[in-house]
């Protein structure tokens, strides 16, 4: 037997349930994707106002929300930016924090030019209690750092180069 599909308003209402509880977290911006969509959940006057482009259209209907309504605020996903000469990007695996070097280990956080092998623990993402290592996928040096170690970041943001 296969579930049945959930209707549209039980689905708005769960992630603005979960965007809720990520609150006390501060602003929060969710970005999914999957074939043929893309969306964008800012949660937090500092998240929406900052969308990840200059000129983010709106999927819902602005005449359906009241005036100064809390809540999230559903965008389009932006136009990713063109990508600059040199080297691999590597991306995100999921939205968190970025972190260049272990919380309790903040001195062995790789610098550009250092060589990587297939597998090294490069970075981590912090995904609320959980710290992930970002592994190498494949040996290299790192070219550079394309975020700053304690930024936000969405599944698919390229966070540093591999030559």
């Amino acid at each position: 037997m296969t579930p049945e599909p959930l209707e549209r308003m039980d689905r708005i209402e769960r992630v603005e349930k979960w965007l809720t509880a990520l609150a006390p977290l501060g602003p929060v911006r969710l970005h999914y994707q999957a074939p043929g969509q893309s969306l964008v959940l800012a949660f937090g006057t500092e998240a929406a106002a900052d969308p990840p482009c200059s000129a983010v259209p709106r999927l819902a209907d602005p005449a359906a929300e009241p005036a100064g309504a809390a809540g999230p605020a559903r965008v389009a996903a932006p136009t990713p930016p063109a990508e600059s000469a040199g080297g691999e990007p590597v991306k995100a695996p999921a939205f968190g924090v970025f972190q260049a070097a272990h919380p309790l280990r903040p001195d062995t956080a790789l610098a550009p030019g250092s060589r990587v092998a297939l597998g090294q623990t490069v970075a981590y993402l912090a995904v609320g209690p959980v710290l992930q290592a970002l592994r190498a996928p494949r040996d290299g040096v790192l070219l550079a750092w394309t975020v700053e170690s304690g930024a936000r970041v969405d599944r698919g943001d390229v966070l540093y180069r591999l030559s």
